[in-house]
């Protein structure tokens, strides 16, 4: 079954992706405007008389602030580390298998360090290396590789995100049936081949081929 979304636009950028039944009550409410529709998706009144097609992409009519220091939350941690694992790399497709690690264990006190939750402290996770690093400390595992051979090692140092939205996220909600969002999202290619959807390059070039024609 086919879910569909619509993203919306802050002053032109992602900023967050909503059921379409929902957005369309801010359509409706004048805080939005219609950019794209799903054209495979007609909305009937009475279920015969054609009203319109289900907004794909909408644009708010004000600007939204965002907060320049997004709070501690998984899915920010998630989002930051771009759905990887920040030990061996691998890139997790679903949510079931991202997990967090505290990079200085949570059962460590009084070391002077981040031992707590924090942006600086925990970091994306499979649950393959969150089982091997356990409750060590990393300059322990300087000798171990990950299971898929790897260096036990950060991949990158933990940091505070700058902004709260994170392209990465949008990216990984496209599928063939929204591939219009690609039009909208900053440097969409750099994230498909970080978050493991390289096909979506190809695909976006037969859709503007497509609706061109």
């Amino acid at each position: 079954m086919i879910h569909y979304n619509t993203l919306v636009l802050n002053s032109g950028v992602p900023h967050q992706c909503r059921p379409w039944a929902d957005e369309l009550e801010n359509v409706f409410n004048g805080k939005s405007i219609i950019l794209e529709e799903y054209e495979d998706f007609p909305l009937h009144r009475g279920g015969h008389v054609f009203v319109m097609n289900c907004p794909a992409v909408t644009l708010l009519k004000n600007h939204v602030s965002k907060t320049p220091q997004p709070k501690y939350s998984k899915q920010n941690i998630h989002q930051r580390d771009e759905y990887i694992c920040q030990y061996c790399g691998t890139f997790l497709n679903e949510e079931k298998n991202r997990e967090l690690d505290h990079i200085i264990p949570k059962a460590v006190r009084n070391t002077g360090g981040h031992t707590e939750s924090t942006y600086e402290n925990v970091v994306t996770a499979c649950s393959r290396c969150n089982r091997q690093k356990g409750q060590k400390f990393l300059k322990d595992m300087k000798h171990e590789k990950t299971w898929n051979n790897q260096p036990f090692q950060l991949i990158k140092k933990p940091e505070r995100p700058v902004q709260r939205i994170g392209f990465a996220r949008f990216v990984t909600m496209v599928n063939t049936h929204n591939l219009v969002w690609l039009t909208f999202i900053p440097q969409w290619q750099y994230y498909a081949e970080r978050v493991g959807k390289s096909w979506l390059i190809p695909a976006y070039e037969e859709y503007l081929i497509n609706k061109n024609n």
